[in-house]
């Protein structure tokens, strides 16, 4: 019974700090352009000086153009490393277009087809 004393504090602290996160955050679920911008997503392994010019230029020109538009930078890594993501992400959208939208069994030989 001492020992089961000796462990609430602990166990209490515990469940309180994983149920914090789910208190804790906002009930509001946002709009997808609550924010007033369009995102354009861009992968690249160029560096921050190249990025941040062409993100200048970008936002100034779409901004003529009457559009607001944020660049959203994603560099996984180098050239080789961006490839092997989109060849991974373009094989499951594939794969999963294949199974659930066209409802077909999903073989080695159509994997290797694509």
């Amino acid at each position: 019974m001492s020992r089961l004393r000796a462990t609430w504090p602990a166990l209490a602290a515990l469940i309180i700090v994983l149920l914090v996160p789910f208190v804790a955050r906002s009930r509001k679920v946002a709009a997808p352009h609550a924010t007033g911008h369009e995102t354009l997503i861009i992968i690249t392994a160029n560096n921050e000086s190249i990025r941040y010019e062409f993100e200048r230029a970008f936002e100034e020109h779409m901004a003529r153009e009457g559009r607001n538009v944020r660049v959203d930078w994603r560099s996984p890594g180098g050239a080789a490393e961006i490839a092997r993501t989109l060849a991974s992400e373009y094989a499951s959208s594939f794969e999963r277009h294949w199974r659930f939208d066209l409802h077909r069994r999903w073989t080695a030989e159509i994997a290797a087809g694509f």
